[in-house]
C-alpha cells in the first residue's frame, strides 16, 4: 500500500502500469528534483519493506554528487535495500525554446552531448546504481526520451562500464543473485561487457540490450557468454545495436566460460565460435530469442 501511493503521488516515480511516462507538465517538471528527493527522504526516515523502485529523471540530476553531496547520498542511501531497480536517465536533445538565433540546433546538441558525458564521467551514475547491492533485476535506459525501444540513441558516451554500474563492472560479488539484465542507450567495450555477464553467468536468465553500441570489440563475444555461459537463460532481446568495428568472422569465448564447463563436464563449449552462429548482433531491428529453459 505504501509503495502504490508513492506511484500516485510523487512525480518521478513511476508504477509498471502507469501509461504516460512523465507527469503533466503543469504539475512539475522533469528539472524539478524536490518531490523526488522528498520521497527519497522518506524511504531512509521510515520503516518499510519497498523493494522495488521504478524512477525517472533528468540526468542533470546526477550534479548532485559534487554539489550537493549530502544531499546525494541520501539518494545512495534509499537504493541500498532495493532489489529490484528500473532507472530511466534521462538524456533529452536540446529543447528548441531554449535554442536563439545566434546558437543553431547542431551547436545546442553538440553541448548536450558534452554535458552528458562530463556528468558520465565523475561516476555519480555508477556510484548511485550500484548502490544497491543485492539486486536481481536491473534496468538501466539512457535514452534521450526515457522510454524503451523507442526511436534510435543519438550519440555515444564514450566512458566505460563502471560509469553505469561502478564497482559491480569489475566485482562479481556485487549484485552476486542478479537474474535479469536490461541495458537501454549505454556504450560499453566488448570484453567489459563480456566479462560483466560471465560473472553473473550461475544466476542471469534474461538478457536485453537496447539501442547499445560497442566502442570496441564484437557483439557476437557478448552473446557468446550468454548463449554457452549462462546456463539457465530463458531469453535474449536486441534492438538497433551498433558496434565501431566491422563484424569479424569468429570470436574467442571468454576462457572462463571454456573452463567452468570443462570442469562441469561439458565438451559442448569450444575456444571460437562463428559470429554468425550468435545471437547478438549490430543490426537495425528488434528481434528476442527463447531457449525454453523455464525455471519459475
Amino acid at each position: 500500500m505504501y509503495s502504490q501511493h508513492l506511484y500516485s503521488q510523487v512525480p518521478g516515480l513511476r508504477s509498471p502500469d502507469r501509461k504516460s511516462h512523465w507527469p503533466n507538465a503543469e504539475e512539475s517538471s522533469i528539472h524539478d528534483h524536490r518531490p523526488l528527493y522528498n520521497l527519497l527522504t522518506a524511504l531512509t526516515t521510515t520503516p518499510h519493506n519497498i523493494r522495488t523502485l521504478d524512477l525517472s529523471f533528468h540526468i542533470h540530476l546526477l550534479r548532485d554528487a559534487a554539489s550537493d553531496p549530502t544531499r546525494f547520498s541520501t539518494f545512495l542511501a534509499a537504493l541500498a535495500p532495493i532489489t529490484n531497480l528500473n532507472l530511466a536517465v534521462v538524456t533529452p536533445p536540446p529543447e528548441p525554446n531554449y535554442i536563439d538565433d545566434d546558437f543553431n540546433y547542431a551547436d545546442a546538441s553538440a553541448t548536450s552531448t558534452a554535458s552528458y558525458k562530463a556528468v558520465l564521467r565523475t561516476g555519480a551514475l555508477g556510484r548511485l546504481v550500484s548502490a544497491a547491492r543485492a539486486l536481481h533485476r536491473l534496468k538501466l535506459n539512457l535514452s534521450p526520451d526515457g522510454q524503451r525501444r523507442s526511436g534510435h540513441s543519438p550519440w555515444r558516451f564514450d566512458v566505460p562500464l563502471s560509469a553505469y554500474v561502478g564497482d559491480a563492472a569489475a566485482d562479481a560479488a556485487v549484485w552476486s543473485g542478479l537474474r535479469y539484465l536490461y541495458l537501454g542507450c549505454v556504450d560499453a567495450r566488448a570484453d567489459e561487457l563480456a566479462a560483466f555477464v560471465a560473472a553473473r553467468r550461475a544466476t542471469l536468465a534474461c538478457v536485453e540490450f537496447d539501442r547499445c553500441a560497442l566502442t570496441r570489440g564484437q557483439w557476437a563475444a557478448v552473446g557468446a557468454v550468454v548463449e554457452l555461459g549462462c546456463a539457465r537463460w530463458r531469453w535474449m532481446k536486441q534492438n538497433n545495436l551498433a558496434q565501431v568495428e566491422p563484424k569479424a568472422r569468429t570470436v574467442a569465448v571468454l576462457p572462463e566460460v571454456v573452463e567452468s564447463a570443462r570442469a562441469e563436464g561439458r565438451d559442448d563449449v569450444p575456444v571460437e565460435v562463428e559470429a554468425d552462429g550468435i545471437y547478438f548482433e549490430a543490426k537495425d531491428e528488434m528481434s528476442t530469442i527463447m531457449s525454453g529453459w523455464d525455471d519459475e
